[in-house]
C-alpha cells in the first residue's frame, strides 16, 4: 500500500497506481453496495450505491493525478464530492470483485480496462456507463462472459 497526498504535480505516476478494486458485497435491486480498495490508502472505502463508487473512482484518478481530465467538471456550486468513509475490512463475502483501470478521462467520460477476478476476465471500456454495464451483466448473470 502507498500512502500518498496528491500526485497532480508529479511527471511520472506509476502504472499500479492507476489499478483499483471493486469488491461488490451486495446488488439488491441494481443497486451496488460494498468497497474500493485502492493503492494509496490503506484502508477500504465503503459505497452505498453507484454514484458513491464513482465519484470515489473519480476522486481517486485525482489523487493520484493520473489519467489527467480534459475537461473541468461542472458544478452547481463549487464543492468537493462525498468522500468514502473508511471501512475496517470487508464484511461478508463479495459477489464479486472487479479490479478496474481508468486510462483516459476524456470527453468528460472514462476510458479503461476491467477485470472480472472471479472469472479472470476482462474488457475494456470507452464510458463510465460501458463499466456500469459490464460490472451488472457481471452481477445479473454470472455464467455468461464479461463483455459488451
Amino acid at each position: 500500500m502507498i500512502v500518498i497526498e496528491k500526485l497532480v504535480s508529479r511527471a511520472f505516476v506509476p502504472n499500479e497506481l492507476r489499478f483499483c478494486t471493486i469488491r461488490v458485497l451486495s446488488y439488491d435491486g441494481q443497486n451496488f453496495q460494498g468497497r474500493l480498495i485502492t493503492p494509496t490508502d490503506p484502508l477500504p472505502k465503503r459505497f452505498e450505491n453507484l454514484t458513491q463508487l464513482l465519484l470515489l473512482l473519480d476522486e481517486q484518478a485525482d489523487v493520484v493525478g493520473a489519467p489527467m481530465r480534459t475537461r473541468t467538471p461542472r458544478e452547481f456550486q463549487p464543492g468537493a464530492p462525498p468522500k468514502g468513509e473508511p471501512d475496517a475490512g470487508p464484511a461478508g463475502r463479495a459477489l464479486a470483485s472487479f479490479r478496474v483501470c481508468i486510462m483516459f478521462r476524456r470527453n468528460a467520460s472514462w476510458q479503461g480496462s476491467c477485470e472480472w477476478l472471479e472469472k479472470k476476465q476482462s474488457a475494456n471500456f470507452r464510458s463510465a456507463l460501458e463499466l456500469v454495464q459490464l460490472m451488472d451483466g457481471a452481477l445479473t448473470d454470472s455464467s455468461r462472459p464479461l463483455a459488451i
